[in-house]
């Protein structure tokens, strides 16, 4: 019979007088199974629009995945490439602007709004980015994995808002 194997955190208390073992489990890698499959390609997919649609570092960056916000994991990697990537949830769009609705600051919004993995190093994705009500795009990418990294391999632009 096989057993999951067991974590531990070792808690120790601020006077260090005390310790606790408290099981955990582990943390789950990105390269984890096909949800983490998805991941790598949605951060791969960010990554490739960040550099072709905002290239400045202090502007605020708006990011969703399939009209949600992306997972925590997803946001601390795209955090690691770039400061200034917010939730979708905080984006305020209006007729000529999209800004942060808490600090009032404008930026650009990014949406993963389909992704289909289509073999073991091939992805399809459908997302679009806008500056305003009438300054964005819909475009339909491929994803390939080549030696353990995805990366755009083509693009089209499909739409425009």
């Amino acid at each position: 019979m096989l057993r999951e194997p067991r974590f531990f955190a070792v808690i120790a208390l601020v006077s260090g007088v005390s310790l606790a073992l408290l099981p955990c489990r582990p943390a789950r890698s990105v390269k984890d199974g096909r949800k983490g499959k998805r991941e790598q390609v949605a951060v791969a997919w960010f990554a490739h629009m960040f550099k072709s649609y905002a290239s400045d570092p202090r502007r605020l960056v708006f990011v969703s995945v399939e009209e949600g916000d992306p997972s925590r994991l997803v946001l601390a990697q795209l955090r690691a490439h770039r400061k200034t990537v917010l939730e979708g949830s905080r984006a305020l769009r209006g007729p000529s602007y999209v800004k942060d609705r808490l600090s009032g600051r404008k930026g650009i919004r990014f949406i993963l709004q389909a992704l289909t993995i289509k073999t073991e190093d091939s992805a399809d994705v459908q997302g679009a980015w806008l500056n305003h009500a009438r300054n964005g795009a819909t475009g339909r990418y491929t994803l390939e994995r080549k030696n353990g990294v995805w990366g755009v391999t083509s693009g089209r632009i499909v739409g425009r808002y």
